[in-house]
């Protein structure tokens, strides 16, 4: 159970980066992935 909600959670995150590169705003996704996995540890 956990496991899906982390694959959901992962691709919702995959399609914010996909937005956020495509503003070019790939600096600031960047910095959002850091503190995920920071978190994840």
């Amino acid at each position: 159970m956990k496991n899906t909600v982390k694959l959901e959670h992962f691709v919702a995150l995959k399609e914010k980066d996909l937005q956020k590169i495509k503003g070019g705003e790939m600096r600031f996704s960047k910095f959002i992935r850091d503190f995920l996995f920071q978190r994840k540890k």
